[in-house]
């Protein structure tokens, strides 16, 4: 799925439970950053080419680039994101599956 499309998805997801306001506007800011960052740095745009890999790489970067309270905010996101939305599970890289590239992240 089209990281923008799904990102787009999850929002609407949110909208029809009746989340907040300050809730989807950050929501969508920080899986907008996050988007960003794949697209900049491994020309990422679809959910089924995420690996666990990739998320360590951002939350590195994070660590580097952010305060300490941005920092938490958008990992506590990604971590609601991949939840509570399926399409935006990370798969687990052939390496950390012994090959098998059906692993996620939460298995």
């Amino acid at each position: 799925m089209n990281m923008q499309a799904a990102i787009d998805d999850y929002i609407v997801a949110h909208e029809i439970q009746n989340s907040s306001a300050y809730t989807i506007v950050n929501h969508r800011k920080h899986l907008g950053y996050f988007a960003s960052w794949l697209l900049a740095t491994h020309r990422i745009t679809d959910t089924d080419e995420l690996q666990l890999t990739h998320l360590r790489g951002w939350i590195s970067y994070l660590q580097k680039s952010s305060g300490q309270r941005d920092y938490s905010q958008t990992v506590t996101q990604l971590q609601r994101s991949h939840e509570e939305y399926s399409p935006l599970r990370i798969k687990k890289s052939e390496h950390e599956t012994g090959g098998s590239a059906s692993g996620y992240w939460d298995e």
